[in-house]
């Protein structure tokens, strides 16, 4: 069944779309500059080189999304012009939601691992992260649920339009509420990551954190950096659609830059892995090449003198003071030992979601 557009509803439905397409070829040149950007890294990091499943996985499921949501709103945007039914006007824009959902539920996934890396296997801080990550996944389901689609004619031509059976008040509580579960989640997870990682950050000097990057630092720059860059969207979103009862557009870039900036955290998590275990195997070829205990001990010099010694003009050598120098060296290699082994352990805690 086809609609007759009214007149006077002409330009202000024209307007909306045309600005709904210039957000949307915003959207898909975001996707595809940055995907072209970090292929040759996530090919080489990722693909070419032996890794944790997850991290492949997670990775192979944020590039997924990206390709998927480019595809499906070029689809949405310039398709659905020519669109003659509504099965085929549906289908386009169901398909473009499925990819946002599924990327709803890869976002939620990654920041729960980041709150559990953080803190140490903190499962208290990693259910209240997954509990408020999860929710704009369940109200975008609730909006297309109460979706409905309809052809339209618009002087000689159809095109699909879309309709969402709220009320504007609803509409606003729905889309503020997606925005606070976001920038809650981010929240916990950001303040976790500062408070777990600042005092190894201090420590660690700017100098040693520009020249070798550590997973730690890693964590803090890109956690901050996905923090604010989401939290100041969110925020613009949130007082644009107060003030002009509008919510989508800037809506729709919300997610695309979650996708983005994720998957460049694990792709430079996973590079810095990466280039600590080679100067981690470099070190304990050193370890293994430079140092052994000699069994060698020289006796203390207060002890019985060369003539003295039975048997004439017989060493000393490993009389006495043999066995304390010989443990003395063994607790050296222990203590060095030990903190080769701290150092991987360090590291460990953040590589779970690299």
């Amino acid at each position: 069944m086809t609609i007759e557009v009214p007149a006077a509803e002409i330009i202000p439905l024209l307007s909306s779309q045309l600005t709904q397409s210039c957000v949307n070829g915003v959207v898909i040149a975001f996707l595809l500059y940055d995907y072209v950007l970090t292929f040759g890294n996530e090919f080489d990091i990722i693909w070419c080189r032996r890794g944790p499943v997850v991290s492949r996985v997670v990775l192979f499921l944020l590039r997924l999304c990206i390709l998927g949501t480019a595809i499906t709103v070029l689809l949405f945007s310039y398709a659905s012009e020519y669109a003659t039914s509504v099965k085929s006007c549906s289908a386009v824009y169901d398909s473009a939601t499925v990819f946002t959902l599924l990327a709803n539920l890869v976002i939620a996934a990654i920041t729960t691992i980041r709150a559990y890396a953080v803190t140490c296997s903190g499962r208290v801080v990693a259910i209240v992260t997954l509990a408020l990550s999860i929710m704009p996944f369940v109200l975008d389901a609730y909006i297309l649920s109460r979706t409905s689609y309809e052809i339209v004619a618009v002087e000689s031509s159809l095109t699909c339009a879309i309709s969402v059976d709220l009320s504007t008040s609803m509409n606003i509580i729905i889309t503020l509420a997606l925005s606070i579960c976001n920038t809650l989640a981010d929240v916990v997870v950001i303040v976790a990551t500062w408070v777990c990682t600042w005092q190894t950050i201090r420590l660690q000097g700017w100098g040693h954190r520009w020249t070798r990057r550590s997973i730690t630092w890693l964590l803090l720059r890109d956690g901050t950096v996905y923090f604010l860059a989401v939290f100041c969207l969110n925020l613009i979103d949130c007082v644009a659609g107060v003030s002009s009862n509008s919510l989508s557009y800037l809506a729709n870039l919300i997610t695309p830059l979650q996708l983005v900036l994720l998957s460049r955290l694990l792709i430079n998590l996973r590079e810095a892995s990466e280039r600590d275990m080679y100067m981690q195997s470099q070190y304990d070829e050193y370890f293994d090449e430079t140092i052994a205990i000699s069994h060698i001990a020289f006796g203390n010099s207060t002890t019985t003198s060369d003539e003295e010694a039975p048997g004439g003009g017989c060493s000393t050598i490993g009389s006495h003071g043999g066995k304390g120098d010989d443990g003395a060296a063994q607790m050296d290699v222990r203590e060095e030992s030990r903190g080769s082994f701290e150092r991987r352990v360090t590291s460990s805690s953040a590589t779970a979601i690299a």
